[in-house]
């Protein structure tokens, strides 16, 4: 990505119509929809951070229509209900794609689908039963071999596959950055402003390390940060799941794989490993799970998930 433009913290005490904190995709979907709605409010938008440098940008770029693994237990009682969950998805995806249509945003947005791949018998196990359940609701699929999985990945690792077709693929910082960058005129963004004290109210009154706002209706958009606000104290439980990138690949690298130019590979089984390949000829791997109290992340923990990161490339792609 280009460097971002500087900041615009918020500097001084100011009041807002809606208050959102928290620029992630949640976020920016509620700014850009609550500006659109309320045209004459005034809509501020925190973020601590800067947008796209978060979880939602720093995500593996999958715009997904329905779950990765479609519930199970007593899954013929709930068609209905899975129905309706793929829709609202649906709907979220056909937003998403109007901004990135009408906006013009640069950030390989690709109506790829995705592939749910399996290498051992207990993952081809998972995938059939994801089939039954996707034709209980009538939902597309392609089944591959390992023959086709090699064919369209240019990876000789994985038994069997299955591709549905509705998954947008797409660089998530470059999405973030260009939603924010193409808010409603009344929507006015704030990174680099942590919210270090909320004395709820209404009025709301939240206090940043340069300013503070009163606001009567205020949404918070911060994840596995609201504990912080007080709220879900004993509810929630911070997971943080390590990615690893390669550099771009030569073309003569890029050849050599052979395969479709961009694919997204989800694991047969819940904990196994997710792949990219990107636009860029880069190559992205995410494995490993780690409970992380105070979402952070390093040390030992990073260079572990690396290890497992550099044994899962090489299982795929040796050489």
């Amino acid at each position: 990505l280009e460097e971002a433009p500087p900041a615009a913290p918020l500097i001084g005490p100011t009041e807002a119509d809606v208050v959102v904190v928290g620029a992630g995709f949640t976020g920016l979907a509620a700014a850009r929809r609550l500006g659109e709605l309320r045209p004459d409010a005034r809509i501020l938008l925190l973020e601590a951070g800067r947008i796209g440098n978060n979880a939602a940008g720093r995500s593996s770029g999958f715009g997904i229509d329905h779950a990765h693994n479609i519930r199970s237990e007593g899954f013929a009682e709930s068609v209905e209900f899975e129905q309706q969950q793929i829709a609202l998805n649906r709907a979220g995806l056909a937003y998403l794609d109007e901004a990135v249509t009408a906006h013009d945003i640069d950030c390989d947005w690709t109506w790829a689908g995705k592939t749910h791949a399996a290498c051992t018998e207990r993952g081809v196990a998972n995938l059939e039963h994801f089939a039954t359940t996707l034709d209980r609701i009538d939902e597309p699929y392609e089944v591959l071999d390992a023959d086709a999985m090699a064919d369209r990945l240019g990876i000789d690792h994985y038994t069997r596959g299955l591709h549905t077709p509705g998954t947008v693929l797409m660089q998530p910082a470059a999405l973030c950055r260009g939603l924010a960058a193409n808010l409603p005129p009344n929507v006015v963004v704030h990174e680099e402003t942590p919210v270090t004290w909320l004395d709820a109210g209404p009025p709301h009154d939240l206090w940043t390390d340069g300013g503070r706002v009163l606001t009567p209706s205020l949404l918070l958009a911060n994840n596995g940060y609201l504990a912080g606000f007080g709220f879900y104290r004993h509810h929630l439980i911070p997971v943080v799941t390590w990615g690893s990138m390669t550099r771009p690949l030569t073309d003569q690298e890029s050849a050599s794989i052979g395969g479709h130019r961009t694919w997204g590979v989800i694991p047969a089984a819940p904990s196994g490993t997710t792949v990219r390949r990107l636009p860029d000829s880069r190559v992205l791997v995410r494995n490993v799970y780690s409970y992380s109290r105070h979402s952070l992340a390093g040390g030992r923990r990073r260079q572990r998930a690396g290890r497992s990161h550099r044994r899962a490339f090489e299982a795929r792609l040796p050489g």
